[in-house]
């Protein structure tokens, strides 16, 4: 027995409560197609939500899909988890880099500043190149400035709140195969 049936429950009223069409509930429940990582998620709430109703407290897990399917979804979100972790790493690598240059670049504009305004009597032609080398350090600055470290780090928690979703559908789908195995034996 499915989750949709321990709820009494149509495909097409889990297919509304899922925002899908009813053939894909159809699928899902053949093992023709994996399900999504929000409809999993929902479906998990449901039928947690249940349990609650029903009195029970440790979550039995049934889920839409075949073992086949199970297998697909974890080697899929395992994955993705991995390719997450991988970009994770590069974005902080790069964050790391942004603060580096931009503590060089303040360091290099202090002193920019610092020698225009203590020699007046540089010529002309090293005022003009100290200029354009102040321009260049500000310009550089705000490549590397606070906002484009912060939107980096937002990003990067982002990434780390999605892996600790597909973490938690990844537990949910290794539960799922044990109880199954559990019931063959």
């Amino acid at each position: 027995m499915n989750i949709r049936q321990k709820l009494s429950l149509t495909q097409q009223q889990l297919a509304d409560l899922l925002g899908v069409s009813r053939s894909l509930v159809n699928q899902y429940e053949w093992g023709k197609r994996n399900l999504p990582r929000e409809a999993l998620q929902k479906l998990i709430k449901l039928e947690m939500e249940s349990k609650k109703v029903e009195g029970k407290s440790a979550p039995e897990s049934t889920l839409l899909f075949s073992e086949n399917g199970i297998n697909r979804l974890l080697m899929k979100y395992t994955l993705k988890l991995q390719r997450i972790g991988e970009y994770i790493v590069i974005l902080r690598m790069r964050l790391k880099k942004m603060e580096k240059e931009f503590s060089i670049l303040l360091r290099k504009h202090h002193i920019l500043s610092t020698t225009l305004l203590l020699k007046e009597e540089l010529t002309e032609k090293k005022k003009l190149l100290q200029d354009i080398n102040l321009h260049r350090t500000n310009k550089s600055m705000k490549a590397v400035n606070g906002e484009a470290q912060f939107e980096l780090q937002y990003r990067i928690d982002n990434l780390e709140s999605e892996v600790t979703i597909i973490k938690q559908a990844i537990n949910q789908l290794h539960l799922e195969k044990f109880k199954r195995e559990e019931n063959i034996r």
